[in-house]
């Protein structure tokens, strides 16, 4: 909403700055839905193992065996 205003504004520094961050905001935004969209590859992948686990834990939850807390499973230390 604000980068339309900043569009309509006259060309001077700051609405070229604003353009500027707008364009790098939507990129960003575009960019990490297609990262997270797979989550086993790319920049910011996540362990399988782990995943599964969560799943299960989540799952468990919602049928109503326990809550995710108890679930979860305990680190040592």
């Amino acid at each position: 909403m604000f980068l339309c205003y900043a569009l309509t504004a006259g060309i001077n520094l700051l609405s070229a700055i604003m353009a500027g961050l707008g364009a790098v905001s939507v990129a960003s935004a575009a960019y990490l839905i297609l990262e997270l969209s797979d989550p086993y590859v790319g920049l910011f992948k996540m362990r399988q193992d782990i995943f599964d686990g969560l799943m299960k834990t989540l799952a468990a939850a919602e049928r109503g065996g326990v809550s995710p807390e108890e679930a979860a499973p305990r680190r040592a230390g």
